[in-house]
């Protein structure tokens, strides 16, 4: 790559390590265009598990596990490894529930169900986070406005509780 024909975005890092984007210095093409985000959907009964933001951005102050999808990276392995990283609980992805577009950040999200296998919630990414716990699935909206979520991952929630999906 020539470094010359490149600018640096930095847009944070994650629990594997420093994350750079490059662009082309005369395009500026959006965020959402550049960044994919692989989302891990974890239930134990009726209840999901989510972390808190270290600084929230806007109205998103708690959100389920997620990481950032590297280049030659599956998402699907993304979600699992970034739940593990940040929580302690270990998964195995489930099932696809799908992409969107964020739509505060316009950030590319893939959502993912993932299956418990083991683990009590533990903040074990401090840089990112300042909590972790199981939030029931009824008062979700307590923490993350509803309106918010992606209709997909409110689906297999609500088949949760009402027990019509396998968590």
């Amino acid at each position: 790559m020539n470094a010359d024909k490149y600018s640096t975005l930095n847009v944070g890092h994650d629990v594997r390590g420093s994350i750079n984007i490059y662009q082309e210095r005369n395009e500026a093409p959006a965020i959402g265009e550049q960044l994919k985000v692989a989302v891990g959907i974890t239930t134990l009964h009726t209840d999901v598990l989510v972390v808190r933001r270290k600084e929230p951005h806007g109205p998103l102050d708690w959100q389920f596990p997620a990481g950032i999808v590297k280049p030659g990276e599956s998402p699907w392995k993304v979600a699992e490894l970034e739940t593990i990283a940040e929580t302690g609980i270990s998964v195995s992805m489930h099932e696809q529930l799908g992409m969107r577009v964020h739509p505060v950040t316009g950030v590319e999200m893939h959502y993912f169900a993932c299956r418990y296998l083991s683990g009590s919630p533990k903040n074990l990414d401090v840089n990112e986070n300042r909590d972790c716990r199981w939030q029931p699935i009824t008062s979700l909206g307590d923490l993350i406005p509803i309106d918010q979520i992606f209709s997909r991952v409110l689906e297999y929630l609500n088949g949760c509780v009402c027990g019509t999906l396998e968590p």
